[in-house]
């Protein structure tokens, strides 16, 4: 393995100015919100695919591993730093949005395209379209969220469900199209998931099979009318009643889209930061957190859904059903009407500065900032004894370890509740790391050991994946064999072992 010699063909390629060996460049980014391990060796950014394959068939060559991120804003689950050690392909100038169809709806774009670029794009097109909210930052990547299998809100929540026509530079160098791109004379490329014969797409979600440098996006129109409807559960014994309501709700279709819930403390996280003035040594005691709750009108469990209709006259039949079917299970229940469309909520990446003792910064990094966020999530089935069963051990952990039970519910599928405990500490504080990845580990161990396994994945769990014994694990390996025999494209990313 020579890297210095991989640097020096990558500067022929790229320009001396996009290849980075600065130590201080190298050691932002291998900085994530929590503490980690693996190293930047060196940062390349090319300007477009033809780059991309050159320098990739140099890493080959050289036998240099190498980790492309869309933009790295991964926070929570790792940020920008590689499972292992690799020169990191940062793909942030590839950022061209090269395809539009306003009547088909769709956007074709490359990875370094953020969030925030494309609700710009659309203002100015005064296109009436849309994608699901965002939970990241304005900066994060289209591509590189929904590779990661990123969820939002509403009916397109799927972020790559919502996705075809891939292109993909395989770890050779070579390059690939899925689906009907690969056909020359097909005119359904943008418009159709599949092709003939399998589907190639998946391979390349939450993998290291290749990198992508397009992807099609299926936008929505925004709908006519849109109202949210908002309940509350005062009383955690009676959530699993309200889940089992809402779960026939969904297998019906009366609900379309997810329902989302959050715990009080996870609302007000998005709004004040810990109330260092009430109570000095955290964790936050009960009943400063029942009086926070009080002032601020919320509820132990508050959920919410997004009614999208054509009418107001459909959104209020909408809302007749779901009002009675769940009014016997809920404390409260409101509707804001006349509720407006954005792809990019600001709020929300200031959750992450809840233990913070300065006030968040204009412009907000929470890796430069030395905020410790990890990210967890659990797939469980949707019977509602059972979510609050596993809602319950995560609270549990997180006071043992010290930190408030930031959790959320968040019901996309009719089967299955996708459940998320949000870890939020200040990386300054002396010990916080350690303590904030021990109780990772025991959250992921006993969540684990009931089989509530989790979708997505940050480098501090993909030994995870590296677990996985099935005869999937084996046919990936196959794969990864025949397309990276080397193992230089992105090591150790979602890979179980014996590579």
């Amino acid at each position: 393995m020579s890297l210095r010699a991989a640097l020096a063909a990558w500067r022929r390629i790229v320009g001396r100015d996009h290849v980075v060996t600065d130590p201080g460049a190298l050691d932002d980014a291998s900085t994530a919100t929590y503490q980690t391990r693996p190293r930047v060796r060196a940062i390349v950014r090319p300007a477009g695919v033809a780059e991309v394959q050159a320098c990739v068939r140099v890493a080959q060559s050289r036998r240099v591993p190498i980790y492309p991120v869309s933009r790295g804003c991964n926070w929570g689950y790792g940020s920008r730093v590689p499972p292992e050690d690799a020169t990191l392909f940062d793909l942030r100038r590839m950022n061209r949005i090269v395809a539009f169809d306003p009547a088909l709806a769709y956007v074709t774009v490359e990875p370094g395209v953020t969030v925030g670029q494309l609700a710009a794009f659309l203002r100015r097109r005064r296109a009436p379209l849309r994608i699901s909210l965002t939970g990241s930052s304005p900066d994060a990547s289209l591509v590189g969220n929904a590779l990661e299998r990123g969820l939002g809100n509403g009916i397109d929540f799927d972020r790559f469900a919502n996705t075809c026509e891939l292109e993909v530079v395989l770890a050779d160098g070579t390059l690939l199209h899925t689906g009907w791109a690969g056909y020359a004379s097909a005119r359904a490329a943008h418009t159709f998931p599949g092709a003939l014969g399998p589907s190639l797409s998946g391979l390349f979600a939450q993998s290291s099979f290749g990198i992508v440098t397009r992807m099609t996006i299926w936008l929505w129109p925004e709908s006519r009318h849109r109202e949210i409807l908002r309940f509350g559960v005062d009383d955690p014994a009676r959530l699993a009643s309200l889940l089992d309501r809402l779960r026939d709700l969904l297998l019906e279709r009366s609900v379309r889209g997810c329902v989302t819930f959050a715990s009080d403390l996870r609302v007000l996280a998005r709004h004040i930061q810990y109330p260092w003035d009430l109570a000095p040594r955290p964790p936050l005691p009960a009943a400063v957190r029942a009086s926070l709750r009080s002032a601020g009108g919320l509820s132990r469990w508050n959920g919410s859904i997004v009614l999208e209709t054509a009418s107001p006259e459909l959104a209020r039949l909408e809302r007749r059903v779901v009002r009675e079917r769940i009014a016997p299970a809920v404390d409260r229940f409101t509707v804001v009407r006349n509720v407006g469309h954005d792809i990019v909520d600001p709020t929300n990446l200031r959750t992450v500065y809840w233990r913070k003792r300065t006030p968040p910064p204009a412009v907000l990094d929470p890796d430069r900032d030395r905020c410790g966020v990890i990210w967890h999530n659990a797939m469980v089935p949707l019977r509602g004894a059972e979510v609050v069963r596993a809602l319950s051990v995560a609270e549990r952990i997180l006071e043992r370890h010290g930190f408030e039970p930031m959790l959320a519910i968040a019901l996309c599928w009719p089967r299955a509740a996708h459940l998320t405990a949000l870890l939020l500490y200040d990386r300054e504080a002396p010990g916080a790391d350690r303590r904030a990845l021990a109780c990772s580990r025991a959250l992921a161990t006993r969540w684990a050991r009931h089989g509530w396994l989790p979708y997505r994945l940050g480098i501090h769990d993909m030994p995870v994946a590296a677990r996985r014994i099935d005869d999937g694990a084996a046919a990936m390996r196959r794969l990864r064999a025949a397309l990276d025999p080397a193992g230089v494209l992105a090591p150790g990313r979602y890979e179980p072992a014996g590579r």
